[in-house]
């Protein structure tokens, strides 16, 4: 029974591609608004980039990226933008020559 239960929680907590998107977007909403005072405006569509398939999506380094501090850029003719952290360039790993 532990066990069953140990499982149900670990799977409750993947984390898809699409939620991962979906997540990074809310997060660079939020950290553009500590870098320079700017509002996300509504999209229009979802944010969702499809990675090539023969990348692997890796929930654990999506999550890092989540949950890291973002930084933000060096003011650029009075904006700032979020620079997200390394850990979110590990969310994906693509073969070097991954093409769409």
């Amino acid at each position: 029974m532990r066990k069953v239960l140990m499982l149900a929680a670990v799977a409750g907590c993947t984390l898809s591609p699409e939620e991962f998107e979906s997540r990074r977007d809310e997060k660079y909403c939020e950290t553009l608004v500590e870098c320079g005072g700017i509002e996300c405006g509504e999209p229009t569509d979802p944010e969702f980039v499809p990675q090539p398939a023969e990348c692997e999506f890796v929930p654990k380094n999506a999550r890092d990226c989540l949950d890291a501090d973002w930084s933000c850029s060096v003011v650029v003719n009075g904006f700032s933008f979020p620079i997200e952290a390394d850990a979110c360039d590990l969310a994906y790993q693509c073969p070097q020559n991954a093409t769409e």
